[in-house]
């Protein structure tokens, strides 16, 4: 401490963590820093606006510790409960402005007070534990130690309640089967014990009864894999439990279109009618499935499978090879630029189409137009 020049007005402690979010707001899409300079520059932010407001009542000493803002708050006055309460309207206090002002998400975790210096260590396990909970109740909020309850050691989810809801996946059964998710989730959260560790298991648990049921499909779904894939992703990135809750109930309700799409019969004139539309339309930058779907009044999971089984290839890859056939023709026949042989083909921008074009013919379109 005194090679740091710390010098405490009392022995009382406790700590607040800030875990910063989303902060792209507030910088322009055109701001030449780095992400690493746009970082420093939001914790700079973040340290002097919260040093200001703790520093009217308490001498407060900050720093930066695994991508988060660490305050460590020397503590004057000797009744603690107001102290504590006092350090939860300071940290409103800084959020409220940080995000109103700056675009800047923050997540708060405030510890207990602490009677001596060997207690500031407890104090940041403490901020971080109650941190952690973020998980559980979502971000950006504030969350002290003493808000957490004692967590569950295990989970609610019997083998009979899983066969169950495989049989409503299996039939296509959506309703049946979010119910019956919902079911295991209130079981789980309903006295508020859950733990972030648990409530992760508890999701990917039900991920994996979604999946053993798509397993059973014959044949193999590969229209769903890019789907899983997805998820998977998605679920990894998810800040709360609700947001994985919600993730979970929109794979289940894809993969249950998918299967109650399988049980009905299907337009023999479909897949001349979906080609020709797709070459119509090969240069507007919004034709996916979903307008597909739209169009042709299919769900979207129905007419990924009905388009492989009819085509040979995913909607993706034909729709890429005919765009890059098309652009192929113009760079032959035209004297067009990339970029505007871009917006013709239905790419969003010359980056994407020079990597498609790559991908399927193995040359960029600039060496293709050279004849290289």
């Amino acid at each position: 401490m005194e090679s740091f020049d710390l010098k405490f007005e009392t022995s009382c402690f406790a700590v607040l963590l800030f875990h910063i979010g989303g902060y792209a707001a507030l910088f322009k899409d055109n701001d030449p820093r780095d992400a690493e300079t746009k970082l420093q520059y939001v914790y700079h932010i973040v340290t002097n606006i919260t040093e200001e407001l703790i520093g009217r009542k308490h001498p407060v000493f900050s720093t930066e510790v695994d991508g988060m803002v660490a305050f460590l708050v020397n503590i004057r006055g000797e009744d603690e409960s107001a102290a504590k309460q006092e350090l939860v309207d300071i940290a409103g206090e800084a959020q409220s402005f940080i995000q109103s002002n700056f675009y800047i998400q923050l997540t708060i975790g405030i510890s207990n007070t602490h009677p001596s210096v060997s207690g500031i260590p407890h104090g940041f396990d403490e901020a971080l534990e109650a941190l952690e909970y973020k998980f559980v109740i979502g971000p950006s909020q504030i969350i002290t130690f003493d808000r957490i309850r004692r967590p569950k050691n295990e989970l609610y989810y019997p083998l009979d309640t899983e066969r169950q809801l495989i049989n409503y996946i299996k039939t296509g059964q959506y309703e049946e089967a979010m119910e019956t998710v919902s079911g295991i989730l209130t079981a789980n959260v309903a006295d508020g014990t859950l733990s972030a560790q648990l409530g992760k298991l508890l999701m990917f648990e039900l991920i994996g009864t979604i999946l053993k049921s798509i397993e059973h499909l014959q044949p193999g779904p590969d229209e769903l894999s890019v789907e899983k894939t997805e998820l998977i992703k998605l679920l990894t990135q998810c800040e709360s439990f609700a947001e994985m809750e919600d993730e979970i109930y929109r794979f289940l309700r894809t993969v249950c279109e998918y299967i109650d799409a399988r049980k009905k019969s299907h337009n023999s004139n479909l897949k001349e009618q979906v080609l020709a539309y797709i070459e119509e339309h090969l240069s507007d930058m919004n034709l996916s499935l979903t307008s597909l779907s739209l169009e042709f009044d299919v769900n979207a999971p129905y007419l990924s499978r009905f388009f492989k089984e009819q085509t040979g290839e995913t909607f993706v890859d034909y729709v890429g090879k005919r765009r890059v056939e098309l652009a192929k023709r113009l760079m032959t026949e035209t004297d067009d630029t990339i970029a505007e042989i871009t917006s013709k083909v239905g790419f969003t921008n010359s980056n994407t189409f020079i990597r498609v074009f790559k991908r399927y013919e193995g040359i960029t379109p600039g060496h293709f137009r050279k004849g290289e």
